[in-house]
């Protein structure tokens, strides 16, 4: 993901961490990185900022949040849980990245192949 952020032009707050292969950070940390960022992607299984807030009151406050700048890759899934985007994105990257093109640097009217923006 940190580098379809970088190639469709984002800015990964952890692009340079090199050394882990899989970031474990406490809340606060993530928190108080997160409070430089404009966009916040894949928020897990979640379609609606309130359910973001619900989780927990201090979202409220990141700027991402603030201004609406949610975008999560819940667009196409199952009853069951199921989600094309781990499914035909694996092998479509260049759906994601166009998904993270237009997220990211052309907001104009665009049909997500993954991406939902949380409302």
């Amino acid at each position: 993901m940190a580098n379809l952020i970088e190639k469709a032009g984002g800015d990964y707050i952890y692009c340079k961490n090199t050394n882990e292969p899989i970031l474990k950070y406490d809340f606060e940390r993530v928190y108080s990185d997160a409070i430089t960022c404009e966009t916040w992607l894949n928020q897990g299984v979640l379609t609606q900022k309130s359910d973001l807030v619900r989780t927990d009151k201090r979202f409220e406050n990141l700027p991402s949040v603030k201004s609406g700048k949610l975008y999560n890759h819940s667009l196409k899934m199952t009853p069951d849980g199921g989600n094309d985007f781990w499914e035909s994105g694996v092998v479509c990257p260049h759906l994601i990245l166009e998904d993270l093109y237009h997220i990211f640097i052309d907001d104009t009217l665009f049909s997500f192949h993954y991406y939902q923006k949380l409302k």
